[in-house]
């Protein structure tokens, strides 16, 4: 196993969010081309609708970290919502 990964199998939670949230922007930044599934191009409309149809299911960045920095490192409970995931920048669902 390379070491950079052994060093990130130590991180708590919150210090691996926070990286797969750096790694993220910076995949959103990068020019180099990524081919994508139709199913994944498929997910993303049927998720997008679903965000335009309730807006309020969307957490913002600030509200995510607010949670998982509450509670001693523990995230706090989402809402019943299912599956939240990252979309976008600055909304999370």
């Amino acid at each position: 196993m390379h070491p950079e990964v052994e060093h990130l199998r130590k991180l708590s939670i919150a210090e691996k969010l926070r990286v797969v949230e750096e790694l993220w922007d910076d995949i959103g930044r990068s020019d180099e081309p990524f081919p994508l599934p139709q199913w994944h191009r498929d997910e993303a409309d049927r998720r997008a609708a679903e965000l335009d149809a309730d807006p309020s299911m969307a957490l913002s960045r600030a509200e995510l970290w607010k949670r998982v920095d509450s509670r001693d490192g523990l995230a706090a409970p989402l809402s019943s919502s299912a599956g939240r995931r990252h979309f976008g920048c600055d909304r999370l669902v």
